[in-house]
Formats: C-alpha cells, sequence, structure tokens
C-alpha cells in the first residue's frame, strides 16, 4: 500500500494529495483497521510531512489536530512546520505538553504563538513564555483568552512589555482582574502616547500637553481607586510612591473627592506610620493633630490649611470627582490666612472649584435631558 501510495503522491495534484492527506488522517483515527494497516497508514502520513504543498500538509493538521490518538512524532512534526501548517496543532493537539509548547513559542513568530495563545487551556508556564517573548499580537489574544492563567507576575510582564502598544493595552484595561497598580501605570503610557501625537502635531505646547496629561492621570488615578478594595489601594500607592507620582497635587485631589483609603494609605506611607493611626487622627478630626501628621508625611506647608479642612469635613463616601462642598471649604480655609489669596495654593483650589462646578452642571443637564425625554415619550 505503501508504495503504490508514494507512486500515486509523484503524479498527483496539489489538491488530490490534501483531499487523500484528510481522508489518511480520517481513516486512522476513526476506522477500524489492523495493526499492519495502522502502520501503514502512520508510514504514508509520516511521507506526506515531506510534501512540499503547504495545502497538503495543513490538511494532514487539520485532520489530526485535535485528537489525542494522533501519532505524536507526527502532531510534533507538524507543530514545527511553517504556521500556517501548524497552526491548528498549535491551538488544538492534546498531546502537546507543557515544555513542547515552551519551545514552540520560542521557535514560531507571531502567528504561530497567537495559535498558542488561543489553546483552550493556557497554563501559566505557556502563559509566562508567551508574555516574556510573544509579539504583541499574540500577546494580545493570550490577554483576551478566558482560558490563560495569568497570574500577577505574567499580567505585570505583559504591561512592562507591550503597555504602550494599543493592541495589547486595550484587552489589559478591559481586564476585571486587572491589578489597580498596573491599570495605573496602563493609564499613565496612555497619557504619555497622547502627550506626544498632542505636542508631535503642533496641537499644544509640549508644556501645556504634559500638564494636560498629568491631570488626566490623576483623575484616571482617581477613578481606579474608586473602584479597587482597600488592599488594592494600598498596593496602588506603593506604585505610586516608587514612580513619584504620590504628589502634593494628587493627595489634595484625593482628599477633595472623598478618597479616604486613598489618602489615609497615601499619608501612613509619607509619614511611616501604621494605616489604622492614620486613619484613627483623620477619624478625630483635630486640627492640630491633622497639621502634624501632615507635616510628618512631608507635605508643603501651604497646603496644610486645605488639606485639614478636607479631612476634617469628609463623609464616608467614596468617589472619583471633586466634592464642590469639599473644595470650597478648603478654599475659603486656605484663603483665611493674611496673603493666601493669590497664591499658587489657592490657584489650584479655584481650578479645582470650576471643575466640580462644570461637573455639576452637566450632571444637572444630563437629567433634565432624560426628564425630558420620558416626559416626550409619555
Amino acid at each position: 500500500m505503501v508504495a503504490r501510495f508514494l507512486s500515486w503522491l509523484a503524479a498527483a495534484p496539489a489538491a488530490a494529495r490534501a483531499e487523500a492527506a484528510a481522508a489518511l488522517a480520517h481513516a486512522f483515527l476513526h476506522a477500524e483497521l489492523t495493526e499492519e494497516d495502522r502502520a501503514a497508514a502512520t508510514t504514508a502520513m509520516t511521507l506526506l510531512l515531506d510534501d512540499p504543498s503547504l495545502a497538503v500538509r495543513r490538511a494532514l493538521a487539520e485532520g489530526l489536530a485535535a485528537d489525542p490518538g494522533a501519532p505524536p512524532h507526527i502532531v510534533l512534526a507538524l507543530a514545527r512546520d511553517a504556521a500556517d501548517v501548524a497552526a491548528p496543532i498549535l491551538a488544538r493537539a492534546p498531546s502537546l505538553g507543557e515544555l513542547d509548547l515552551v519551545d514552540l513559542v520560542a521557535l514560531h513568530g507571531a502567528a504561530g504563538q497567537a495559535a498558542i495563545a488561543r489553546r483552550a487551556l493556557v497554563p501559566p508556564t505557556v502563559a509566562a513564555a508567551l508574555a516574556a517573548v510573544g509579539a504583541p499580537s499574540a500577546c494580545a489574544v493570550l490577554v483576551e483568552n478566558p482560558g490563560a492563567m495569568l497570574t500577577a507576575g505574567i499580567l505585570t510582564r505583559l504591561v512592562a512589555r507591550h503597555g504602550a502598544d494599543p493592541v495589547v493595552r486595550e484587552p489589559l484595561l478591559a481586564r476585571p482582574d486587572l491589578p489597580a497598580a498596573l491599570r495605573q501605570v496602563l493609564v499613565v503610557k496612555l497619557a504619555e502616547a497622547l502627550t506626544g501625537l498632542v505636542a508631535g502635531r503642533g496641537w499644544l505646547g509640549r508644556d501645556r500637553a504634559e500638564a494636560a496629561a498629568r491631570e488626566a492621570c490623576d483623575r484616571a488615578t482617581l477613578a481606579i481607586a474608586a473602584r479597587a478594595p482597600d488592599e488594592s489601594v494600598t498596593a496602588l500607592v506603593g506604585h505610586l510612591r516608587a514612580s513619584r507620582q504620590l504628589t502634593p497635587v494628587l493627595l489634595l485631589r484625593a482628599a477633595l473627592a472623598g478618597q479616604g483609603a486613598l489618602v489615609d494609605a497615601g499619608l501612613a506611607q509619607l509619614s511611616g506610620l501604621p494605616f489604622e493611626r492614620v486613619r484613627a487622627l483623620v477619624s478625630v478630626g483635630s486640627e492640630a493633630g491633622l497639621v502634624a501628621l501632615l507635616r510628618k508625611a512631608g507635605l508643603p506647608a501651604a497646603t496644610h490649611a486645605a488639606f485639614a479642612a478636607a479631612l476634617a469635613n469628609r463623609g464616608t463616601a467614596y468617589g472619583d470627582r471633586l466634592d464642590r462642598d469639599l473644595v470650597e471649604h478648603a478654599l475659603a480655609a486656605h484663603c483665611a490666612g493674611a496673603g493666601r489669596a493669590l497664591d499658587p495654593v489657592a490657584a489650584l483650589l479655584r481650578r479645582f472649584a470650576a471643575e466640580a462646578a462644570r461637573e455639576e452642571a452637566l450632571d444637572r443637564a444630563a437629567i433634565e435631558a432624560e426628564d425630558e425625554i420620558q416626559l416626550s415619550a409619555a
């Protein structure tokens, strides 16, 4: 049979050889063959591994890909073939072990890596290999695959390698399990990309573009913290401090948005006091105690009055937007000191007040528009 098959292969067109390869794989896996016939079929399929046509080898791969009974040496050979041939094997073959897949990640380019990333189950070892050397398109497939087992370390590697690439960044941001600190890193990378675009095209000067990006990052950081549990906020604050983003401006914005967890964790890290001790000092609301805490945290003296007013009057709600009443209270407390009406802190607080007023107006307009729509529908 093998001799006749070889003779036929020499003259048959590629399309016919591809059909024969698919039929041979199906017969091997599903027909009732004698041991002699199975051995002959295995030999014939092995010979097809050297067929010059990608279509023939692809047909063989498609036929064998999902079945655990496929001959291991043929599966492995097909897995190491060109990406178009290997893709079904890489994506589905159950006989490929973790070590095989890790080796194949290094062997293949983007298309083959994407096929591996698409497997129904991607164990951490394979996911780590893809995160370490995978192309952006393959890493995007990995991030979107619910069967991929992505640890915090793997996610950190993906953010470090591809966080600036929107192909990977967008699916990472869409993951609900992405740690708050990594989400904030991606926000910064996005802001940096937008700053370069805006400044590069001359829409804004570099200084103004960078200032706008910093403010956008601060607002996004508050939005991230508002949706994170307290333990994640503590990790986020640690990241902010390590990356020199835990600035007085960010902490003041957080205090004026009622972001108690972020502010308390920030003051604890900056002052060296235990978190619970900081929370207790803030809860008491003593101006002298608050000022002592702010001084120990190293915050500028010019901001103490505004911080103390915000901390002493904050409620229990947490949000990611400025509280207009808190902002105006802090501004009044700051300006009560002689010669403070025109300083940079007052200017910042007035800008915060304008932002809060604008957001209130937008909310009011949206509510009125919705009421109008409901009245019209009635």
